[in-house]
């Protein structure tokens, strides 16, 4: 029976139910597990993700493994760029308060019921040593190369506006849609909350008044609203605390 691992890996509130601490041991729980190998290391773009993609580096390379890191990366190409085996640190569409890790066999498939339960009963072994931990840079442009030649088609002409709520996506989609010929503005997002800055409550500007210039919602909202910006998010108008 499976204690940490979920339907879609380990998740959690970090700092509560998801520590630095348990993440290290997973990392070096599953390199015991895959023979040692070399592990693929991708994140989203939620603030815990670096402390958390170290320590599951260095968990790896306790055990005498080698971790390649390759900072933020879409879920899919993290399965798509797997070695021995693939992590990514993620937790979807949970707020951001969460995080998690989800593990990718050598064929980028998701593990098994089974295999998680053989991870977790290597939870407490101890380390070796004697492992690497590499930072690569060409992940993000390798799969994006392959997105294009994949799906790509021509867009040369077409104005787009995007949108990807600080996700993974976010750093990629814009050079894809351009790549293609098309005109891209992406939306300027909140680096602590990973949220638009369009979003909005009932206090902050409108969505018909939201514009692709960063925080500039907020000014247009403050002449029509008693709201003080000393209750939100100092890097957008987001509704996340300071």
């Amino acid at each position: 029976m499976r204690q940490y691992f979920g339907t879609d890996g380990v998740r959690g509130v970090v700092g509560e139910d998801l520590t630095a601490e348990l993440v290290e041991r997973l990392g070096r729980a599953a390199t015991l597990w895959c023979g040692r190998g070399r592990i693929f290391v991708g994140r989203d773009t939620r603030a815990s993700g670096v402390e958390l993609e170290a320590a599951l580096a260095r968990g790896i390379a306790s055990a005498a493994g080698n971790a390649v890191v390759a900072g933020v990366l879409p879920t899919p190409a993290v399965a798509l760029l797997t070695l021995d085996l693939g992590c990514v640190i993620t937790a979807s569409h949970n707020p951001p308060e969460y995080n998690g890790v989800k593990f990718f066999d050598r064929d980028g498939q998701k593990l098994t019921d089974g295999q998680e339960e053989e991870i977790e009963a290597l939870l407490d072994r101890p380390g070796t040593d004697g492992g690497d931990i590499d930072e690569v840079g060409v992940a993000t442009d390798s799969y994006l190369e392959h997105v294009l030649e994949r799906f790509g088609s021509d867009l040369t002409g077409l104005r787009i506006g995007v949108d990807c709520a600080n996700g993974a996506y976010s750093g990629l989609a814009p050079k894809a849609f351009e790549q293609l010929g098309a005109s891209a503005a992406a939306r300027p997002t909140c680096e602590r909350c990973s949220r638009s800055s369009s979003a909005t409550d009932s206090t902050s500007a409108s969505p018909s008044t939201a514009t692709a210039t960063g925080c500039s919602p907020w000014t247009q909202a403050a002449a029509s609203s008693t709201a003080t910006r000393s209750s939100r998010c100092s890097h957008c108008t987001c509704t996340c605390p300071r």
